[in-house]
């Protein structure tokens, strides 16, 4: 019998117990047995009962207290309370009897015994990997995940291997080997667009003591200068300059891309640590800025490297390149130690874990928690419980993953001494004297007492040595005649004679700044770190599909997706701005300058040893280029490359203006033919065919010969009534799968068809007609129309008796209950209620349903409109077409059919077409987002201006069509969404789409105005085409004119159209309305007439009219309409001057074209072909500038100082010197 031997005390029998309780051993006896030695533990847990009072509004342990069945797992509550009420609670209801009945409404008590949220349990006897199939979506995402970082990597080692590359510091091609005094200069290039240069950059750097002579900066081995790039170079001099004091930077204006945007350099002496800096943030180019491509930089102060926004920046982009461990990925930079492998390794691990961490937690909260609030924030207990627990789970692992890549040394080899070819003696010039000789032994002792010399760059290698270049080492002591120059020197002698050290450099140990050590991990910890992101990647992929598994396939979507949002949000908008907040405190209040640390460890700094993985890029002084350094420019090259470099950016921005324009047109042209399908003509007219033209039916009637109320009966039997139910085949076979369709089989009714009247009110007739006639047939109006209620035969109901409540069909029904709207026909405009009649589901129900109307006469004189409804739907075109025909009967007797047909397709996303159109519908609502700030921009600017002219009105009106366009697109969507979900709740019912084929209508009719307006807004791109151009501007010389001259013609025209209307409308059905009289006298403008329409209809005054009307108009007025636009176009013709700049451009398009495919010989413009840059040399214009202001200031000097020839021979010998020392910025 097994017993259970855990107990549990309460705590008042642990605090009055008479003997000591110990956690050691104790001995358990009995009568008659032997005593035996047992050993048990004590734990002590705090625990409580509590429950929340809603009077109060808190937690309340009152009543309650913790159970003895209590465990560390679960708590037992023993209270006097099982339910609660509050005072809200508690109604009083007064009695019949005199004294009121009081009602307390009892809630369940909500019990609570800690914070503690359970978190999501898993199944292991009904494991999720059992059951993929079932729930496949979260293992599917994270083993695409896994593949996904499987293909990045594979990119991600080779951009590694490159790096290297560019992680070193390249030595000036023109350093001496005799130089031993180093400076390490990292220059910082801009991150704007084109920021990069391809130009010959130098330089000039001055201080105290001394300045460098012009100084190339490339490097022939790899690219250098860079967008977003920061490159090191390795300058050598014989002696130190000094304290800096400015820099002198330009470039010679070669290259594709000569623009260079010089954020700042960082200089370093490499034997004293002393670090300068040069803060530029500025153009060097001809079409940036002032247009400089030479510039003077002070050395910055403690101001300027504090400032707040070079901080700011400088801090941001520097956490966002290298801290974001998502960007870093893409924008690591190439002298960090942490490799892109090793930042995508711990991307899919802190992904992975993250994943876990948020699953377990998913909806575990029961949202009984008490709400807090801080500010416009609510928070529970709950909630931050689940936040420190999850960041616990995620936190501090992938922390110490990054933390031991980062901080691991590199891994050490067995280490090949370099070994440096002595030169033979018989190389050594026999001139060369012993002092000298032993003059070079000294400087290689001086170099060997040194402690060290400083590093350029270390980096890992991978591969094999020979052959392939990889980053420049430390030097070493040995080598750095070797690294500079490929040569050494043999010991020729054993003096131990020494080169005295001079002050401020060689050993220069006693002045150096001891570098505190940083923390290290040893080189075999990076395994460590990739075990620890394999096992996190593992433990976190089985935790997360087996939780997956107990949520179930709806929940684990539903938990996906969140978590892909908050992700998303996570990396693209609280970690950039979390960076961009902690740069925000490192401005403000640290103000500490941005200094670019070597990630080396001072132990390796210490080694200038070649290593083993380690070898020269530069193994042997490359002096190409170095002969002759390019001189900054002058101001007359600088004018004329200014102004070649606006024509190119000019001719870019054209070029680039077409393509994209031409590239959104197609666009538009795809969007506005892709909601347009070709079939939808011949659906229409096949559909006409059945139920207007009766073209299968040989009994059936057409729609156009319905011309008086009986014949509408007989076209509804004999052609709508068979159209609209083809319950028998071609065969004569009624089948049951032909039950809902209409006479062709193809297409589908949806619900049955329907009838709609329109009534107008029976009103007393005017007088004097009044005594004859009681009872008048008026128009209808659609604000005055009969919406009574009658019975059959349009007989008045009794109004005094509620029962008496009309017949169906003889009874109004508004618009809402009719779902119609408005429709324009012949006549009028008929509204969107009506006497609504519904033919039946079946031929037979049809047929009745129009006897019984006819016998009543549904129709009659007071009858002004009977819309025709139906809808049909053919699968195989996905098309709906829609009925809305009217035929009209005025009140003068007669009919007059109206046919309409609106085809539309509601689900437009369907097929593999549909979605490229959708693609594009998006991409025009992106470049209508770009045009739209655009314009917004150039109104601010302009303000009323911009209305001034013309192109910019075209262009506004655009993108009013297009915004038009995107809500008119975006409300017919949401409008077919709720008719496809009214269309499944409904079967068999008739659904008006009547909404919806306006929204179509008008969603067609604004694709037409933007793809016009932007076609027509095509000929702006063509503008730099002269003839296009002349077109252009005639039309803008001539536009007043114009505007003047079609008033005066307008005028005219009405008046002739007044006189034809007056005279003609009622002999010429085409002058029966003023409008189409003002439409026939158009076209009596275009020659085309019938005159002896006119002669029969008025022998007497329709030759006066037509004769005066051609002669006015058709002779005289648009001869002098063609008059202006010839007089407008030659002075257009003859001013072309005004487009020269625009000509300019496209005549350099063309030249530039031809040099391109080599079809003729242009002249380029290039740099000045100098013999270099001379130190102190004098400008020619300048040089003649200032002798003629010398010229000046001694005849000035000779005319006051006639006396005084001392000093004018002063001035005469200053005159004659002429070495003075002048500093172009």
């Amino acid at each position: 019998m097994s017993v259970d031997p855990t107990y549990t005390f309460q705590p008042a029998e642990v605090l009055t117990t008479a003997a000591p309780m110990t956690t050691t051993t104790g001995t358990v006896s009995s009568a008659g047995t032997e005593e035996i030695k047992v050993g048990y533990s004590l734990s002590v847990f705090v625990t409580t009962c509590k429950y929340y009072d809603p009077v109060k509004k808190e937690w309340t342990s009152d009543g309650c207290v913790v159970g003895p069945l209590t465990t560390p797992e679960k708590i037992q509550c023993l209270c006097t309370k099982l339910s609660v009420s509050s005072s809200s609670d508690i109604t009083t209801t007064p009695s019949t009897g005199g004294s009121p009945t009081t009602t307390a409404h009892i809630s369940p008590v909500r019990f609570g015994g800690g914070m503690i949220v359970p978190m999501n349990s898993i199944n292991l006897s009904d494991s999720a990997f059992l059951k993929l199939d079932e729930n496949p979506i979260i293992f599917s995402v994270m083993v695409s995940c896994m593949c996904l970082y499987l293909v990045i990597i594979i990119w991600a080692k080779k951009k590694d291997r490159e790096d290297v590359i560019k992680a070193g510091s390249a030595p000036l091609p023109d350093n001496n080997p005799d130089h031993m005094y180093l400076y390490e200069l990292l220059v910082y290039t801009g991150d704007k667009t084109n920021s990069g240069t391809t130009s010959k950059v130098s330089f000039i750097l001055s201080g105290d003591e001394d300045e460098t002579p012009p100084r190339p900066m490339y490097d022939p081995k790899r690219p250098v200068l860079k967008r977003g790039s920061v490159d090191s170079f390795i300058m050598a001099v014989p002696r130190p300059i000094g304290a800096l004091s400015h820099l002198r930077i330009w470039h010679s204006n070669s290259g594709s891309s000569p623009s260079w945007f010089f954020s700042r350099m960082q200089v370093t002496d490499l034997q004293t640590q002393d670090k300068s800096f040069f803060l530029l943030d500025r153009w060097l180019a001809v079409e940036e800025d002032d247009g400089l491509v030479d510039r003077v930089v002070p050395i910055a102060n403690k101001e300027e490297l504090t400032n707040f926004n070079h901080l700011f920046w400088t801090k941001t982009k520097k956490d966002i390149y290298d801290g974001h461990i998502w960007f870093s990925i893409f924008t690591r930079p190439a002298r960090s130690k942490f490799t892109r492998c090793q930042r995508l390794t711990c991307c899919l691990s802190l992904l992975f874990s993250t994943m876990m961490a948020n699953i377990l937690f998913y909806e575990t909260d029961s949202g009984d928690a008490q709400v807090y609030k801080l500010g416009p924030f609510n928070f529970t207990l709950p909630m931050i419980y689940k936040g420190v627990i999850s960041s616990l789970i995620v936190f501090p692992i992938n922390l110490l993953i990054v933390q031991i890549f980062r901080l691991a040394k590199e891994r050490p080899q067995k280490e090949h001494p370099v070994k440096v070819k002595p030169m033979p003696l018989q190389s050594v010039n026999v001139d060369t004297s012993l002092s000298s000789l032993r003059e070079l032994e000294k400087q290689m002792e001086s170099l060997e007492n040194e402690d060290e010399l400083r590093a350029v760059c270390h980096s890992p290698v991978s591969g094999k040595r020979s052959g392939t270049p990889m980053s420049v080492s430390t030097i070493s002591k040995s080598g750095y005649t070797d690294y500079v120059a490929g040569k050494s020197f043999k010991n020729i002698t054993d003096d131990d004679s020494r080169l005295a050290t001079k002050p401020g450099y060689g050993n220069t140990n006693d002045k150096k700044k001891k570098k505190k050590c940083r923390l290290r991990f040893p080189w075999w910890s990076i395994y460590i770190a990739y075990f620890v992101c394999l096992c996190s990647v593992g433990v976190s992929f089985w935790i997360t599909v087996e939780v997956g598994g107990v949520f179930g396939a709806e929940k684990s979507n539903k938990w996906m997706v969140s978590f892909c949002v908050s992700a998303i949000e996570s990396v693209f908008f609280s970690q950039p701005l979390k960076v961009m907040g902690l740069a925000l405190f490192f401005a403000l209040v640290i103000k500490s300058p941005d200094v670019d640390e070597d990630d080396d460890d001072s132990e390796d700094t210490k080694k200038n040893e070649l290593k083993a993985n380690e070898e020269y890029l530069h193994k042997s002084r490359d002096m190409s280029g170095c002969s002759a350094i390019p001189a900054p420019p002058d101001e007359d090259y600088l004018r004329a490359m200014r102004q070649q470099r606006f024509k190119e950016i000019k001719m870019f921005e054209v070029v680039r203006e077409i393509v994209a324009y031409l590239f959104f047109l197609y666009l538009l042209l795809m969007v506005g033919y892709g909601n347009r399908d070709p079939w939808s003509f011949y659906l229409s007219n096949h559909v006409k065919d059945l139920y207007s033209r009766a073209n299968d039916l040989p009994d059936g009637l057409a729609l156009s010969s319905v011309l008086k109320n009986e014949q509408f009966f007989e076209w509804a039997n004999s052609t709508l009534i068979p159209t609209m139910y083809g319950d028998e085949w071609y065969d004569g076979i009624k089948y049951p799968w032909l039950k809902n369709f209409i006479a062709d089989g193809s297409s589908f009714r949806i619900g049955p068809p329907r009838l709609r009247q329109l009534r107008a009110k029976a009103d007393k007739c005017p007088d004097p007609i009044y005594k004859h006639y009681p009872e008048c047939r008026f128009a209808y109006s659609i604000t005055d129309q009969d919406e009574g209620t009658y019975k059959k035969g349009w007989l008045p109901i009794n109004q005094s008796d509620s029962l008496d409540t009309g017949d169906d069909h003889w009874s109004y029904k508004d618009s809402d209950i009719t779902g119609g709207y408005p429709i324009p026909a012949i006549l009028a405009t008929y509204g969107g209620g009506g006497f609504l009649v519904e033919l039946g589901t079946n031929k037979d129900d049809a047929f009745s349903t129009l006897s019984d109307l006819k016998e009543n006469q549904w129709i009659d004189r007071y009858t002004r409109g009977v819309v025709v409804e139906f809808l049909i739907y053919n699968a195989y075109l996905n098309l709906y077409t829609l009925s809305m025909s009217v035929i009209e009967f005025p009140e003068t007797g007669g009919a007059f059919p109206f046919e309409r047909l609106h085809v539309m397709r509601l689900d437009r996303y369907s097929g593999t077409t549909m979605f490229v159109v959708m693609a594009a519908e998006l991409l025009v609502v992106c470049y209508v987002l770009f045009f739209l700030v655009r314009e917004i921009k150039k109104i601010k600017e302009m303000k009323r201006g911009y209305f001034k002219e013309f192109w910019n009105c075209v262009e506004f009106w655009v993108l009013c069509f297009c915004i038009g366009g995107i809500v008119c697109s975006f409300y017919r969507l949401f409008v077919s969404i709720q008719l496809s979900s009214h269309l499944r709740d409904n079967p068999g019912k008739f659904i008006n789409f009547q909404y919806a084929a306006y929204w179509d209508e008008i969603y067609g009719y604004m694709l037409g105005l933007i793809i016009f307006a932007a076609t027509i807004k095509f000929l702006r791109m063509m503008r730099f085409n002269r003839k296009i151009a002349i077109f252009g501007e005639t039309l803008r010389y001539i536009g007043k004119p114009i505007l003047q001259f079609m008033l005066i013609f307008l005028v005219i025209f009405a008046g002739f159209s007044q006189m034809a209307y007056l005279v003609f409308f009622t002999k010429l059905h085409n002058f029966s309305t003023f409008i189409s009289s003002m439409e026939s006298l158009v076209t009596l403008l275009l020659n085309k007439f019938d005159y002896l329409k006119f002669e029969e209809a008025d022998s007497f005054f329709a030759p006066f009219i037509f004769i005066s009307f051609t002669i006015m108009l058709s002779f005289i007025m648009l001869n002098m309409f063609l008059t202006l636009i010839i007089e407008g176009f030659q002075v257009v013709r003859f001013g072309a001057s005004r487009q020269k700049n625009e000509y300019e451009i496209v005549e350099y398009m063309m030249g530039r074209f031809k040099d391109v495919f080599s079809m003729g010989s242009t002249k380029k413009e290039g740099p000045p072909q100098s013999g270099g840059y001379v130190e102190n040399q004098f400008e020619s214009k300048a040089y003649e500038d200032l002798t003629k202001k010398v010229d000046e200031i001694l005849g000035m000097a000779m005319k006051q100082v006639s006396s005084g020839k001392d000093a004018l021979l002063e001035l005469q010998k200053l005159d004659a010197s002429g070495k003075r020392k002048i500093y172009s910025a």
